[in-house]
């Protein structure tokens, strides 16, 4: 039986987290999340609270993984990032609204 080879990913405030792993051929997300979970580099992280892509592009549990894959674990997003870069602004520059 072959054996492919993955990255697990998860970018946090201040610093992001990777571990690499190899599975066996057949492997879905839902295996290498497991293997993942057990990692002490994601120790803190509640894997059930986050979604999770491929490159970017969201996925099932029961996807099929291929060598080389990136299995991202996105976090919620607590506020618009427009609205982010907005209020920013308006720190950094003294601008309001309406003026």
């Amino acid at each position: 039986m072959g054996r492919i080879s993955v990255l697990v990913v998860m970018a946090l405030p201040g610093k992001s987290l990777s571990v690499s792993l190899s599975l066996g051929e057949h492997a879905d997300v839902a295996s290498a999340v497991a293997i993942a979970e057990k990692d002490p580099v994601f120790s803190e992280v509640e894997f059930k609270d986050f979604a999770i892509g491929i490159y970017g592009e969201l996925c099932e549990l029961s996807h099929k993984l291929s060598d080389g894959d990136r299995i991202e674990l996105y976090r919620p997003i607590i506020e618009d990032p427009k609205e982010q870069r907005r209020k920013r602004a308006i720190d950094q520059h003294g601008l309001s609204r309406g003026v």
